[in-house]
């Protein structure tokens, strides 16, 4: 505001980079096909490398404050991305009423950060052995920065992985607590609560600090998928099964999934009635048999069990029933009669089973859908239909 009044301003948005370009792909594929025996055995195989640099990233070096500037992105990040195909097929006439055929696909693939300027690392060539009181005590040092760079470090690393604490149960009662050697809210166990999820100190400083997580599951996108379709006919009738499954993939469950009551409106699920954890101050125990999960509190859950850790990873891994289709053709003897080229009845279902790991939690989730993982995503549905193809 000038004498009362907004003006106009102009002001500098950073320092440009003029050298600023495309990203660059560079893939490689090595495919072989193969068939034997008049169909009895084929096989498709792909393998494949891919590797994408320029990506966008912002260097970390640091610059004097009177430079006046954060330096600009550059062109620098380089990730790669590797995997391969395969499908074998199988077809068979046993005779001239029945005839099968089995197609089977699995693909793998993983992807690596391989270079990357925004690590933020300690170099733990600059401890000095001379600087700490006992050989031990630089060896903790030293042990303790290399798990912060492991945390911190993405070149070099797998992509699409989860990082957190390891649990180790829940606390059983409040004399549990108390007696616990390890400080884990770094307040004295104080505001701990039976029921609370323990976890694991990794790096033994008696402290459950960030360097106590460590690598827990594979990330929310499979890198396993395969398929199996399978097909039979046997005189007029047809029949064709798809079965479609991933492995190596977790679900993170967060959100209302983890703390019923959260916000003070959130409803409990079927699993948080069930396997709560109730605890009897005078008993000082819990005492539901079934407990799996921290106790419900009117606010949601402790604070405690907000981290991410394994206890709250599920093994998305899955084999579900997609698609099965019974198909009958009627006979030329009876179309001639009615006038009609082909007449084809079909009864079809889709996602009629689903085989996973999920336990308790199968009925809520959807390991194959890429879920919220709080548990308020629209379900996949089951379909059953019946009709008829008629050409004249």
């Amino acid at each position: 505001m000038i004498d009362g009044g907004s003006s106009l301003s102009i002001r500098d948005l950073g320092l440009p980079n003029p050298d600023i370009t495309w990203r660059r792909n560079a893939t490689y594929n090595v495919g072989l096909d193969g068939s034997f025996w008049n169909g009895l055995l084929g096989f498709e195989l792909d393998v494949f490398y891919r590797e994408v640099s320029g990506i966008f990233q912002q260097p970390i070096s640091v610059v004097p404050q009177t430079y006046g500037y954060t330096l600009p992105p550059l062109n620098a990040g380089v990730n790669s991305n590797r995997g391969f195909d395969i499908m074998l097929t199988h077809k068979n006439r046993i005779n001239d009423d029945l005839s099968y055929n089995v197609n089977a696909m699995f693909s793998w693939n993983r992807g690596r950060y391989d270079k990357n300027i925004t690590d933020q690392l300690f170099d733990i060539s600059t401890l000095d052995p001379d600087d700490y009181a006992s050989e031990e005590d630089y060896q903790t040092a030293v042990d303790f920065y290399e798990q912060s760079n492991f945390l911190n470090r993405r070149e070099g690393q797998w992509t699409n992985r989860y990082f957190g604490y390891v649990s180790d149960g829940l606390f059983q009662s409040q004399d549990q607590i108390d007696n616990h050697l390890i400080d884990q809210d770094q307040n004295g166990n104080t505001t701990l609560i039976p029921g609370d999820i323990i976890y694991k100190d990794l790096d033994g400083d008696g402290v459950i600090t960030s360097n106590d997580q460590d690598v827990i599951g594979y990330g929310a996108t499979p890198n396993i998928n395969f398929g199996l379709d399978l097909g039979l006919t046997y005189k007029a009738f047809s029949l064709s099964a798809l079965f479609q499954g991933a492995a190596n993939v977790n679900k993170n469950i967060v959100g209302a999934a983890r703390a019923p009551f959260m916000n003070s409106v959130s409803v409990p699920y079927a699993w948080h009635n069930k396997y709560n954890f109730e605890y009897d101050a005078d008993l000082d125990a819990n005492t539901n048999t079934n407990a799996k999960f921290p106790q419900n509190l009117s606010g949601g859950v402790n604070q405690n069990n907000l981290r991410t850790s394994d206890f709250w990873l599920l093994d998305a891994s899955y084999v579900r029933l997609k698609a099965l289709n019974l198909t009958y053709s009627v006979p030329k003897s009876i179309l001639s009669k009615i006038g009609c080229s082909s007449l084809n009845i079909i009864a079809s279902g889709t996602n009629l089973a689903t085989w996973s790991k999920m336990g308790i939690f199968k009925e809520q989730f959807d390991p194959e859908s890429n879920f919220g993982q709080n548990g308020r995503q629209y379900p996949t549905l089951k379909t059953y239909s019946l009709g008829v193809n008629v050409s004249f």
